[in-house]
Parts: C-alpha cells; sequence; structure tokens
C-alpha cells in the first residue's frame, strides 16, 4: 500500500516534466523491490 502512495504523485509530476524522470523514479523503487521479493521467495 505504501508504494502506491508515493508512486501516485512522482507519476503525474514525471509526466508533466518530460517523462523521462518517470521512467527512471519508476525504475529504482522497482528493482528494490524485486530484490526484497525474491530472496523472500
Amino acid at each position: 500500500m505504501a508504494d502506491d502512495s508515493p508512486a501516485d504523485p512522482p507519476r503525474p509530476a514525471s509526466s508533466s516534466g518530460d517523462g523521462a524522470g518517470g521512467t527512471g523514479q519508476q525504475g529504482t523503487p522497482a528493482a528494490p523491490a524485486s530484490l526484497s521479493i525474491h530472496p523472500r521467495a
């Protein structure tokens, strides 16, 4: 749930900026999340 909250504000802000920022921000949170799930699984 926490991921959705912080992802909401940066998503629209990046889109309005250039879109490139959104890709970088989305990749950053997604990378750590996957690593956390891998070891957990």
